[in-house]
């Protein structure tokens, strides 16, 4: 079988193995790490980055083998008195509070925007497009989360 264009197909092999889907290539644009493997061992231990675009919080995705490139995660952390910035994706988004106390607001129509509080062992869901912002209400300990999200890893 003739290759197309001179190309082999030890590069065409090559070329697949280094394709990075838009969204990786956001994540990585995004100047975080990305914890990958079986499992994570301590959630509570994990070394994050600034991450610039959500303003002072800090973060690193996870990304676990097993999950078929179905689905994201990230551990965060708001430091102590700060919030996030508002911001909005194209996927939903589950989150479980591993420490800390805070409220975040949620809206479409900014006339109808609802905050509600939250705490260690919190569980909530933020609709796909919706806006969003995190706070975290203590002023003496970081608040930090885990984020579990349909988009496509």
């Amino acid at each position: 079988m003739p290759e197309a264009a001179g190309k082999t197909a030890e590069d065409g092999v090559k070329e697949r193995i280094a394709y990075k889907s838009p969204y990786e290539q956001w994540k990585e644009s995004e100047g975080l790490p990305t914890l990958r493997g079986l499992f994570v061992k301590n959630l509570y231990d994990v070394e994050l980055t600034p991450w610039r675009s959500s303003g002072e919080g800090l973060a690193t995705f996870v990304n676990l083998e097993g999950t078929g490139g179905f689905n994201d995660a990230y551990v965060a952390e708001i430091p102590p008195g700060k919030s996030l910035k508002p911001h909005r994706h194209l996927f939903e988004e589950t989150i479980y509070i591993l420490k800390g106390q805070g409220a975040t607001s949620v809206w479409i129509d900014p006339a109808r925007k609802e905050t509600f509080e939250w705490q260690e062992g919190s569980y909530f869901s933020i609709p796909m497009n919706a806006w969003h912002e995190h706070h975290n209400v203590s002023g003496l300990d970081p608040a930090r989360y885990i984020a579990m999200t349909s988009a496509r890893a």
